[in-house]
C-alpha cells in the first residue's frame, strides 16, 4: 500500500512538472497539451483505478498552492472532474473500446472547461477583470483536439501501459472504487 502510494505520488509529480514546464515552452498548439488530464481520465476509464481521481484533485491543489491556474479552486475543479470520470467510466461507458475512453475524457473535459468559464465569468463579472473569450474558446479547441490525439495514442499501446500501471502497483487485478 504504501509502495503503490509512492508510486503514484512519484507519477503524478512526474507528469505535473512535465506538463506545467516543458511542454509550456513548446510552440502555440502543442503547448496546449493536458498531458496530466489525458493520464487521469486513461487510468479512471480504460486502466479502472481511482488513482486518476487523485491526480486530478492533485493537480487543482498544485495549481492552488503555487497560483499557477487559470481561476482559483482549481482542487474543487478537479475534485468535480475526477467524480465525474469516476461516474461515466462506472456506468455510462466500457473501458474496452476508444469510443469509451474518448467519450469519458470529452464529458471529463467539458465538465473542467465548462467550471473554468463559469469561474472565469464570475470573476470577470466581480472584479472587472477582463477575459478574452477567443482566446479563452481558441484555447479550449486546441486542448479538446490534442486531449483526443492524446488518448487515441494511449489506445494503441494500451498493454503496455497497462503492464506499466501494474509493474509500479498502481492497479491490482481486482481494482474497485
Amino acid at each position: 500500500m504504501m509502495f503503490r502510494t509512492g508510486a503514484a505520488l512519484i507519477v503524478f509529480f512526474l507528469l505535473f512538472f512535465l506538463e506545467t514546464s516543458l511542454i509550456g515552452f513548446l510552440p502555440e498548439p502543442l503547448r496546449f497539451f493536458p498531458l496530466l488530464l489525458a493520464c487521469s481520465v486513461y487510468a479512471i476509464q480504460h486502466v479502472g483505478t481511482p488513482v486518476g481521481f487523485w491526480w486530478l484533485v492533485g493537480e487543482g491543489f498544485a495549481f492552488d498552492f503555487w497560483k499557477i491556474g487559470t481561476v482559483p479552486y482549481e482542487t474543487l475543479i478537479g475534485f468535480c472532474t475526477g467524480f465525474v470520470g469516476i461516474i461515466v467510466a462506472r456506468h455510462l461507458f466500457s473501458n474496452r473500446s476508444l469510443y469509451g475512453v474518448l467519450g469519458c475524457a470529452t464529458i471529463c473535459y467539458g465538465v473542467q472547461q465548462a467550471l473554468h468559464a463559469c469561474f472565469l465569468w464570475i470573476l470577470s463579472w466581480r472584479n472587472d477583470l477582463f477575459v478574452s473569450w477567443s482566446a479563452y474558446i481558441s484555447f479550449t479547441i486546441w486542448q479538446g483536439i490534442l486531449l483526443v490525439i492524446l488518448l487515441s495514442i494511449c489506445f494503441f499501446f494500451a498493454r503496455r501501459i497497462r503492464f506499466f500501471f501494474r509493474h509500479l502497483s498502481l492497479v491490482s487485478t481486482r481494482e474497485d472504487f
